[in-house]
């Protein structure tokens, strides 16, 4: 997603030609107008939580999840389809 214009330019001849649009992501960009742009492209957006709880995620991977869950939170507020992958780590918990 930091190449957002492309994708945009991509995606929009992509469904152009009725072909089906998805983004791998981890969410942890902020919801610019680009990306909700992006957005509005995308068939389904595969989606890495890294850990729900804030705390145990700055412990686990070092920064807050709070860009995911506000990116999350805008894909379902807008009808987006998503998958919601969660991150399993033997032996952590």
């Amino acid at each position: 997603m930091l190449q957002v214009q492309f994708l945009i330019e991509l995606f929009t001849r992509l469904k152009e030609k009725k072909i089906h649009t998805c983004i791998d992501t981890s969410g942890m960009v902020a919801l610019t107008d680009d990306i909700k742009k992006l957005l509005s492209l995308t068939d389904l957006v595969l989606l890495d939580i890294k850990h729900i709880d804030d705390e145990k995620c700055k412990k686990l991977v070092g920064f807050s999840n709070k860009l995911e869950l506000e990116f999350a939170k805008y894909l379902s507020d807008n009808g987006i389809p998503m998958w919601i992958r969660q991150v399993l780590i033997p032996r952590l918990y």
